[in-house]
């Protein structure tokens, strides 16, 4: 997330793992079912991780009051132009969802043939599925800034079509003005 200058997102996951090492501490056991081992990860390494992790936070949280990283172009992400239609948008969306579903990224590990026999099959599914999941998250909230300027800009053109009509004598506009009140008055909401 970091990368990509996506700092805000970057801290919540920061602070979630933060919230995995506190409750580590506090119950004093690693998370997960004690059958599954835990290669690289060892107790007595949770509290300087953790205050490494704290000064990363402090030095994100710095960052982000200062109005770094929060350039991310989202239009570029999903491969739309600016100024795009919401149905382009929206299919755009759903492609880019459906290749990169974060349980996609474990099968694609399940194919592969590692030439290292030591590798973990189960920490290389995990990273795999964490890097499709973050790419995934950046895709749903791109679309929901993109989507809320669509709209934006959707209402923007009808409030001129209503208000203005473009193209439209002052004449003609008067008499769709008095059309719509004299609808109002008589009950008829609409065209029939």
């Amino acid at each position: 997330m970091e990368l990509v200058r996506s700092l805000p997102d970057c801290l919540r996951d920061l602070d979630h793992l933060k919230l995995l090492y506190d409750s580590v501490l506090r119950d004093r056991k690693l998370p997960g079912p004690a059958w599954k081992p835990h290669y690289d990860v060892r107790y007595r390494d949770i509290p300087s991780s953790l205050r490494v992790l704290t000064g990363r936070i402090q030095e994100l949280r710095r960052r982000v009051a200062s109005g770094e990283g929060c350039d991310v172009d989202y239009y570029v992400l999903i491969g739309v132009r600016r100024g795009c239609t919401r149905s382009e948008l929206e299919r755009a969306h759903r492609l880019l969802a459906l290749k990169h579903k974060p349980d996609k990224a474990a099968l694609f590990v399940d194919r592969l043939e590692f030439a290292e026999e030591y590798r973990d099959l189960d920490t290389v599914r995990d990273h795999a599925r964490m890097s499709a999941l973050i790419l995934y998250r950046m895709l749903q909230k791109g679309y929901s800034s993109i989507m809320s300027t669509v709209m934006d800009e959707e209402r923007r053109r009808r409030a001129e079509g209503e208000g203005g009509c473009s193209g439209c004598t002052a004449a003609t506009a008067a008499y769709r003005q008095r059309v719509r009140q004299t609808r109002r008055r008589h009950g008829s909401g609409g065209r029939q």
